[in-house]
């Protein structure tokens, strides 16, 4: 009959649960198959993987669903083992969902079952995970009874560990009371009994205790000397949890310290792991501290933000104290701005949010700050009324902190003692699993010498072989390429050769064509064509007339189109010296034409108007580059223009053809009347 009463509850419990969910998403079919399951177990998982399925989808209807469907799971068929398991994975769903009645409820629950079959060990679990539960709703008498069931349960099963992490549970449950010496006397308890049993990582946890009770003294330079051990320990541990939560509290000390901005970076680095990890309690302590610490450094938009921030993260996690920090660190942002209504409405908040967690130092920080609050608005009786109850808390809780700090200095080496009885029992197993290993590590390192070798010498052969092959391929691409370059040359050498070809076919032509013209003007502008032309075919000529493959320098284009130039225009040699200053400077095609063409002009206009009725003179070509410059100046002690006339005045067709070529080589050309015409012409090299 109880098997049929169990497995007709189980089947009830399976319909409910299936129609609770049959609205919503469907379930992934292996969470499905788990859940239609006939085990208790199977039944169990698949609904604890169906409320993280929800979750993630983001179904509150769901999940709120399935944690009653599984609350009303008979487990009592299943194996301790099982059982404990399942109940500490609900448990855990529950802590992290900040459900602390429901898994009061639960726990207490499964705590009696637990002792009706005389399983002591779920029992001291199921009362160690309620701790957490009435610790974070700030019922700190109920959180001491449940530690205390764990602890003499764990003394029968003789488990050292589990008390030793409960007593520290008790230094913080006897802190938040305000029971300071009490604390210390815990963590203290706690660091022996991590000791004997080399339970590093809660080692860390209590060195961060310590951190917080010399905190609470104003000790800060002390504070700062636990949390870093703490950091120290948990990077040790690679514990990344315990290592953020150390450097947001080594953040808190630095802003104690008024290292504003330190802390700020600290608190960022440590909110960044928060969040990735979803740790609403760290974010919201982290938040607070980013506010406090932008108000420091009077940045009042981001200390808003980040308060805004910690009160909806502790509101979420039903933090009240941290709701109550936040709310008093509001006003204080508020009576900054002047906001004073506002900032007396924040102290209202926060008072009301600590009286109703008993928490004497929050209560006793929001009365000043009603206080300051009242009388900035002018309302002296209740600004009294405040002060008050700060000045009456203060001295209730006055248990000078000097004495405090002494007893704890007094048990400063047991943590001393342990750390160095830690790291000398870490150095002692490090020492013989050296010597355990050292055979096995030399034979291990002959095999891996002697396949090295091997190796090296199977890689030479086949580097060699390799490189036999790519060096023919590379000497058969060179062949190849040095074939194509030749061709391409030939080519080029070709085109510039038809080119100049082409150019003096037109220059006889226009030569022919004179023979019939009876105009002098006309003459003398076909006759300054041909010289254009001519200069132009120079270039293609010095182009595919290289010698050797090499390209004959610009300076010798200009030494064989000066002379020409001047037995073209019927200059006696004697009269008209042409005095040549050229440095050895390569032009490419795009350059070589326009500056050919500009001396050819220059020159030209310098022979032909320069010097009349025959006079003695001369011209002057100086060519150099500099700094990725080159220069071309050329001057003649000829007549010049008239007063009047300037270059930019000149409308002759060879002045506008000067201006166009320095155009186009991008050049600045200066042109100065004086003693003659003096040209200079700049431009960037870009051969």
């Amino acid at each position: 009959m109880k098997k049929l009463r169990v497995s007709l509850l189980s089947f009830l419990t399976l319909v409910v649960f299936s129609f609770s969910v049959s609205s919503q998403e469907t379930l992934p079919d292996s969470i499905a198959q788990l859940i239609s399951s006939q085990e208790t177990e199977n039944k169990g998982r698949g609904m604890l993987e169906a409320i993280e399925y929800y979750q993630q989808q983001s179904d509150s209807i769901n999940v709120s669903n399935t944690f009653k469907s599984f609350e009303e799971l008979d487990l009592s068929n299943s194996s301790v083992k099982s059982r404990q398991e399942l109940v500490l994975s609900f448990d855990l769903l529950l802590k992290n969902s900040f459900q602390y009645n429901v898994a009061k409820r639960y726990l207490l629950k499964n705590i009696v079952l637990a002792r009706e079959s005389r399983n002591f060990e779920n029992a001291a679990k199921f009362h160690q995970s309620l701790v957490h539960h009435y610790f974070y709703t700030f019922d700190y008498d109920s959180t001491d009874y449940h530690i205390n069931k764990a602890i003499s349960l764990y003394k029968q099963l003789n488990n050292q560990q589990e008390i030793g992490e409960l007593t520290a549970r008790q230094a913080g449950t006897s802190y938040a009371k305000g029971n300071y010496e009490k604390a210390i006397d815990y963590v203290y308890k706690s660091i022996e009994i991590f000791k004997k049993t080399g339970n590093k990582e809660q080692l860390a946890v209590s060195y961060l205790q310590l951190g917080n009770i010399f905190y609470f003294l104003s000790d800060y330079r002390e504070s700062m000397q636990y949390y870093e051990l703490s950091l120290s320990a948990f990077k040790t541990n690679n514990d990344r949890k315990g290592v953020y939560r150390a450097l947001s509290n080594i953040g808190l000390i630095n802003l104690m310290l008024k290292n504003y901005r330190k802390s700020i970076s600290q608190q960022l680095d440590a909110l960044q792991y928060f969040e990735s990890k979803n740790k609403e309690l760290e974010k919201g302590n982290a938040y607070l501290f980013l506010s406090a610490s932008y108000w420091g450094i009077e940045k009042y938009d981001s200390a808003k933000f980040y308060n805004e921030l910690s009160i909806k993260s502790n509101r979420l996690t039903k933090y009240r104290i941290g709701l109550g920090e936040g709310y008093l660190m509001r006003s204080k942002i508020f009576h900054t701005e002047s906001k004073l209504q506002k900032s007396l409405e924040a102290a209202k908040r926060a008072f009301s949010i600590a009286d109703s967690v008993k928490q004497f130092e929050i209560i006793k920080s929001t009365a000043e700050q009603l206080s300051i609050a009242y009388d900035a608005l002018g309302q002296i009786d209740s600004s009294y009324r405040y002060l008050k109850i700060h000045n009456n808390l203060r001295d209730s809780l006055d248990l000078d902190p000097q004495v405090l700090k002494n007893y704890a200095i007094k048990q400063q080496f047991q943590v001393e003692e342990a750390q160095f009885e830690l790291l000398l029992a870490k150095e002692k197993a490090q020492i013989q699993e050296q010597q355990n290993s050292k055979k096995q590590t030399q034979l291990v390192t002959a095999t891996v010498v002697a396949m090295c070798s091997i190796l090296l010498l199977v890689l030479a052969v086949i580097i060699l072989y390799r490189n036999k092959i790519l060096s023919k391929q590379l000497i058969d691409k060179q062949t190849q390429v040095s074939s194509e370059l030749q061709i391409k040359e030939s080519l080029l050498n070709e085109i510039h050769h038809r080119v100049k070809n082409n150019l003096q076919v037109i220059s006889s032509m226009l030569s022919l064509q004179t023979q019939y013209i009876s105009d002098d003007r006309v003459q003398k502008v076909i006759s300054d064509c041909k010289n254009r032309i001519n200069s132009m075919s120079l270039i293609h000529e010095s182009l595919y007339k290289k010698n050797d493959g090499i390209e004959a320098p610009f300076s010798e284009y200009i030494k064989v189109l000066i002379p020409q130039l001047i037995e073209a225009y019927k200059i006696d040699e004697s009269k008209i010296k042409a005095k040549i200053k050229l440095d050895e400077i390569h032009l490419n095609l795009d350059e070589s034409i326009p500056c050919g063409l500009l001396i050819n002009e220059i020159v030209s206009n310098a022979l032909k108007h320069a010097f009349p009725n025959g006079e003695n003179g001369e011209i002057n070509i100086h060519l150099s580059k500099k700094e990725g410059f080159i220069r071309l100046q050329i001057a003649d002690n000829g007549v010049g223009f008239n007063d009047e006339t300037t270059i930019q005045k000149q409308e002759s067709f060879g002045f506008l053809l000067i201006e166009t070529l320095a155009k186009q080589l991008e050049a600045n050309m200066e042109c100065v009347n004086d003693n003659g015409i003096k040209y200079d012409i700049k431009w960037r090299c870009v051969s």
